[in-house]
């Protein structure tokens, strides 16, 4: 008797196309990867925008922005809704400071210590951290200060994870600073370090940058907090027509609101043809009562089981019939790459063919192009064929060379979500509060790509020119000349991914956000004029990563873009 493991949900993708790779539309390479995240179990929608040079920005949606809840019915996506964008509100908060830069009224290595007024007294080497090193998250500052609950609390320590500026407010902010010192927090414990410090990322850090570029010379307070909104609408928001982008939205706004979800994902066992357990991956969240799961997929039929909640989480799924006739997916194996870690991943199959390839781990140190094999996972018919496309020593998509015949859909276990999650708004909020719809961040995304437009625009693209270059590197050592080759960058919030000359990849600038329900992605290749915005209204933390997901849709859609317009010369649809 065999006992198989079937994977059902899609954890990291990277990206495949079709058979006719470059004859794909933009649009039958958005609907491969969005409906497949959906039809997983993932996430209740997914909206997606997709930037191509000077062309009107093209928005897909799937899914719903509500969910159903007893007998009230699902509310659709739009290109309307509006997301919360979490951490990419980062890179409106970096473009604030390249703009001041750029008109003279600040330096990238401005010292804390010239925030006296706002900020009171700092240790010595606090009072040494520049702009730079908040923004490039070199300052040795911790992500967030400790619970005041915890063991030996200092000054400025948070009564919640995530308190509202009543409960903890700009004077409380800047007593952690005032307590702090920079800090090694790759180590544990966390030690001293020079500065720049190794790279860590720092919702404390960017939070204070935007509250310090509010420029109000007094005590930081909440007031600090409204000017940095005030900054934002005028100096990014107005020129770029941004009309739908709020930190608090407005009531007649309220009825395009997004809800946002933390999703149980689970993966079934099959022996014999039967459905033997469904496993919990991710115990997801904010369940009210019992969600429902339904078993799709995989060849067979008959299988259903049952969610049995502990708390609020989904504890674990009761197999109530194991039906018949299911079959482990498609495995999809590398070899002869000579990489340090092996990539996995699987496929995603359309109408009995594999209509692109999912990578669940990209591996690392691949000195070669590894062999693609695909076996399994269908009933007569052939194999499918693929290439894999190594990146910085890194396999960062696939392209499908024949798609093969007789595969069956991939087995999947869906489950229900539960109520809408609630995020208050905190002091340091120009880190991650930002609230937006696609057709908004698809203007923001043009102005990063430095394309045309208005010219009451230009200071916004010039700002965006000083944040997207690399200033530090992402590994132990912070200095760009330390860099090991292919490693990740750091600019002023965005991570830069370097060119790869050999495999003919420009520079990627990307920005990930991750929000209670919600999970965000811009990915750009500036010098081709690409880009992709992928909104995602459910959080789960899948290997330790909660916004994986869209990360690797958005990427998978932006290589898919690129494979196009490197075959044909071309963006044309």
């Amino acid at each position: 008797m065999h006992r198989h493991l079937a994977t059902t949900f899609l954890c990291f993708t990277a990206l495949s196309v079709g058979a006719s790779a470059q004859a794909a539309s933009t649009r039958q390479i958005v609907d491969t990867y969005a409906q497949s995240f959906i039809a997983s179990g993932q996430t209740v929608g997914v909206g997606v925008a997709v930037i191509n040079g000077k062309k009107k920005p093209r928005i897909f949606t799937y899914g719903d922005a509500i969910a159903p809840v007893g007998s009230t019915p699902a509310k659709s996506l739009k290109a309307n809704s509006l997301f919360e964008i979490g951490s990419v509100t980062k890179v409106f908060t970096t473009n604030l400071l390249g703009q001041a830069v750029v008109s003279g009224d600040l330096d990238l290595d401005t010292r804390l210590s010239m925030y006296k007024t706002q900020l009171g007294k700092l240790k010595r080497k606090m009072s040494k951290v520049t702009l730079k090193e908040l923004a490039d998250f070199t300052g040795g500052i911790t992500d967030y200060a400790p619970l005041c609950s915890s063991p030996n609390p200092p000054p400025g320590c948070l009564p919640s994870n995530r308190p509202t500026i009543q409960q903890y407010n700009g004077s409380d902010f800047a007593a952690y600073f005032a307590s702090a010192k920079p800090m090694n927090y790759n180590t544990s414990p966390a030690s001293a370090t020079k500065l720049p410090a190794p790279y860590f990322y720092s919702d404390y850090g960017v939070g204070l940058l935007g509250l310090l570029l509010a420029g109000k010379d007094k005590p930081l307070a909440n007031s600090a907090l409204r000017g940095w909104n005030k900054q934002v609408n005028k100096k990014i928001l107005q020129p770029l027509r941004m009309r739908n982008t709020y930190l608090k939205v407005p009531e007649t706004k309220q009825k395009h609101l997004v809800g946002g979800y933390s999703l149980a994902l689970a993966q079934a066992d099959i022996t014999s043809g039967a459905i033997s357990a469904v496993n919990v991956v991710s115990r997801g969240g904010s369940y009210s009562s019992a969600p429902p799961v339904s078993i799709t997929g995989g060849g067979g039929t008959g299988a259903t089981a049952e969610a049995v909640l502990g708390g609020e989480e989904v504890d674990h799924i009761n197999v109530t019939n194991g039906g018949s006739g299911y079959i482990a997916p498609a495995q999809v194996i590398f070899t002869n790459g000579g990489s340090t870690e092996t990539a996995l991943a699987h496929a995603i199959i359309t109408n009995g063919q594999v209509a692109g390839i999912v990578v669940t781990k990209d591996g690392s140190g691949y000195q070669q192009t590894p062999t693609v094999t695909i076996t399994g996972g269908r009933v007569g018919g052939v194999d499918a064929t693929a290439t894999a496309h190594v990146v910085n020593g890194r396999i960062a998509y696939i392209t499908v060379d024949t798609p093969g015949l007789g595969y069956v859909a991939p087995l999947a276990v869906s489950v229900g979500p539960g109520d809408p999650i609630e995020n208050t708004i905190p002091i340091w909020a120009p880190a991650g509060s930002l609230t937006t719809n696609l057709n908004d961040m698809a203007k923001f995304s043009q102005a990063a790509l430095g394309l045309p437009g208005k010219a009451s625009a230009d200071l916004v693209r010039q700002g965006f020119e000083i944040a997207e270059q690399a200033y530090a590197c992402t590994g132990s050592n912070p200095k760009l000349g330390k860099c090991p080759d292919g490693s990740m960058q750091s600019g002023l919030a965005w991570a830069v991914q370097p060119k790869d000359k050999k495999a003919g990849v420009p520079v990627i600038v990307s920005k990930d956000g991750g929000l209670g329900g919600f999970s965000t992605y811009v990915a750009l290749m500036p010098s081709l004029d690409l880009g992709v915005v992928v909104f995602v209204n459910s959080r789960q933390s899948i290997s330790g990563d909660p916004t994986a997901v869209a990360a690797k849709v958005a990427n998978n859609i932006l290589y898919a873009l690129f494979d196009k317009q490197s075959a044909k010369g071309t963006g044309s649809d």
